[in-house]
C-alpha cells in the first residue's frame, strides 16, 4: 500500500483517500478518518498476528484473500481462526475470497472447497479472485486498474486483459457489498 501512495504522488483518486497509518496510536487515526469517510479499507498482511487481529477488531467486515495451498490455509489456521474463535464478536463478518483462481475455472468449485474446510463462522466469496498476468503490471506508477487500461489503449491485448480484470474487480466488489449488507 505504501508504495500505491508513494507512486500516486498528487494524482488523487476522485473519492478516494490513501493513507498509511504507522505509529502508536493507530486505533485513534482510523476513528479521526472515520468521521468524514464513508468506508475505510485496513489492508494489512496475513501474516503478521498484531496486523491481523487490531483490523478484526476495528472492523465490520474482514475480507481475506486465501488461495487453496498449504501456506495460505495455514496462516488462516494459526493467525485468523484463533483471534475469531477466542474474541467472538457477533456483528463481524468474515468473507474468504478464493485467490489467484485460474480464470476459467469454475467459481463454484473455489467456493464449495473453502466452506468445507472452514467454520461456519466464515463466508465465503462467490466471485473469486482470479490470476491475470494483468494485476502483476498495472499499478506501476500508482495506476489503479482504469488508468492503465486508458493508458495501454492502443494495445489491444493488453487493453483487452484490462477490460477483463476491470470487470473481475466489479465482480468481486458487488459480491462484497452484498456481504456488508448482510
Amino acid at each position: 500500500m505504501s508504495t500505491i501512495v508513494r507512486d500516486r504522488g498528487d494524482r488523487p483518486l476522485q473519492g478516494v483517500t490513501f493513507k498509511q497509518i504507522l505509529g502508536d496510536k493507530p486505533a485513534a487515526e482510523i476513528k479521526r478518518l472515520a468521521a468524514s469517510h464513508g468506508a475505510i479499507v485496513l489492508d494489512v498482511p496475513g501474516h503478521h498476528g498484531f496486523a491481523v487481529k487490531f483490523a478484526m477488531s476495528a472492523s465490520d467486515l474482514v475480507i481475506v484473500p486465501c488461495r487453496s495451498t498449504l501456506p495460505d490455509e495455514a496462516a488462516l489456521a494459526e493467525k485468523t481462526w484463533p483471534y475469531l474463535r477466542d474474541q467472538p464478536r457477533a456483528d463481524l463478518r468474515v468473507v474468504i475470497v478464493p485467490s489467484m483462481t485460474h480464470p476459467q475455472s469454475r467459481p463454484e468449485t473455489h467456493a464449495a472447497y473453502f466452506r468445507a474446510l472452514l467454520p461456519d463462522l466464515f463466508r465465503v466469496s462467490a466471485v473469486p479472485f482470479p490470476s491475470r498476468s494483468v494485476y502483476e503490471v498495472y499499478n506501476r506508477d500508482g495506476l489503479c486498474l482504469a488508468e492503465y487500461a486508458e493508458a495501454v489503449k492502443g494495445n489491444q491485448r493488453a487493453r483487452s486483459q484490462a477490460d477483463r480484470a476491470i470487470a473481475d474487480i466489479e465482480s468481486l466488489a458487488k459480491e462484497i457489498l452484498k456481504h456488508a449488507a448482510t
